[in-house]
């Protein structure tokens, strides 16, 4: 039986050995600034040069500046998220490094210069064609391992702007009495934008999900091969970005990337927001059925009922075909309204329960577990299944299977209590 502790101290481990069989065991990445600072009033010609000059070591001496804090921001959440003494270790091994301050550059311009100074050459532009040489040629493309040759950072005009207005860094000696989460998340709404090494090849912008089934006029969300995220997601942005799983926590250019931990205070999940993340699932939409409220359950039991119970897949779309045919019957008391709009989502589980799912006087509890997870490879029982989603979308992204047990009112509330972590 491991402890929420240990498990997270064998994350740390398991991030950390890693880079031991790496060249250059760091992690991190390039940073470009492509905000523009006020200059002053204008100088007589002479004095140009001398101006210049100057201009340029002050960008460059506030560029630097800019830079230390992300990074402190970035330390600050793995100093009070992770356990001692690994906390440190991957604070030690953090690297930012700046690329190059382009005022006003476009992320097509940056992403260009980016792919032509840093990341692999697997670029039509950096493959044998005639160009600038490369200031990492030196290092050979078997030896760029991970994201930081694939992504980089940017601070534009609206970055700078949000960590200008943010908080400053908590740093290594906290105040007295913080939880320490609230120090790990102290910067949250800060950003700063991930770019795509691959965004200047893309034929167009990428369709990646939709709001709702097809048809039904909800929005789609669409990928230009950038996102916003806070420094203090900075080792799950790069944890998800080293595993190719970035798009998959693409919400949207206005929302930041979001991958916080169960125990971490959010806002309420959603789990038809969540369900992509289970191995086996589908979603058949919104039905309105014309029954009360009151009478939802019993009703819902009653046509499931009426379906032989099966393992296809068949089942619950003739479930769903029959309750979009349903009628409302004398006898149902809907106070003469619509009834109601249920979203119905499917997915496969996985139970040590033979018959009957949830016997007579059992409750549920949900664990998820994904072997082939190069970081968690399971979960905790947990008796919502929301948070279970949650925690699952936290530790290892999607693809996860999911288990679920009917346990006695005792170990339920042993769970529930936070006294059993297995």
């Amino acid at each position: 039986m491991a402890t929420q502790e240990e498990s997270q101290m064998n994350h740390c481990k398991e991030f950390l050995q890693k880079f031991e069989r790496w060249a250059d065991p760091t992690w991190g990445f390039f940073v470009y600034g492509t905000y523009t600072r006020t200059q002053g009033q204008e100088v007589s010609n002479e004095d140009t040069d001398k101006e210049d000059r100057a201009d340029a070591t002050d960008d460059d001496a506030h560029f630097q500046a800019v830079i230390r804090k992300v990074y402190a921001h970035a330390t600050d959440n793995l100093r009070y998220s992770n356990p001692a003494p690994y906390n440190q270790k991957m604070i030690d091994i953090l690297r930012l490094e700046p690329a190059a301050y382009m005022p006003g550059a476009s992320l097509d311009v940056v992403c260009r210069h980016f792919r032509q100074h840093y990341a692999q050459k697997v670029f039509p532009e950096t493959m044998g064609e005639p160009g600038p040489p490369a200031i990492q040629d030196d290092i050979p493309d078997e030896e760029k391992l991970g994201p930081k040759w694939a992504w980089c950072i940017v601070i534009d005009d609206e970055a700078l702007e949000s960590l200008e207005n943010g908080p400053e860094p908590v740093g290594d000696a906290p105040p007295e009495g913080v939880n320490p989460l609230k120090l790990a998340y102290n910067a949250k709404e800060a950003f700063v934008k991930l770019l795509s090494g691959m965004k200047t090849t893309m034929e167009g912008p990428e369709v990646i999900a939709a709001a709702g089934r097809p048809g039904s006029g909800c929005p789609q969300t669409v990928w230009n091969g950038w996102l916003k995220f806070s420094p203090v997601d900075l080792m799950g942005v790069w944890i998800q970005a080293e595993s190719n799983g970035i798009i998959d926590q693409f919400y949207g250019e206005d929302k930041l990337f979001d991958w916080q931990p169960s125990f971490v205070p959010k806002k309420k999940a959603d789990i038809s927001a969540l369900t992509y993340i289970i191995m086996s699932h589908e979603d058949f939409g919104e039905v309105r059925i014309p029954v009360s409220e009151l009478n939802l359950a019993s009703f819902l039991r009653n046509q499931i009922d009426l379906e032989a119970p099966s393992e296809e897949a068949q089942t619950v779309s003739k479930l769903v075909a029959r309750l979009r045919d349903v009628k409302a019957t004398d006898d149902d008391d809907s106070d003469g309204g619509d009834g109601v709009l249920v979203h119905i989502l499917s997915f496969t589980v996985l139970g040590d329960q033979s018959g009957e799912l949830v016997p007579e006087g059992r409750m549920l509890l949900w664990k998820w577990a994904k072997p082939q997870s190069q970081y968690r490879k399971t979960g905790f029982w947990g008796h919502s299944l929301t948070q279970v989603l949650v925690d699952a979308e936290w530790n290892t992204g999607k693809d996860v299977t999911m288990y679920v047990k009917a346990v006695e009112e005792e170990e339920y509330e042993r769970v529930l209590k936070g006294e059993m972590k297995t």
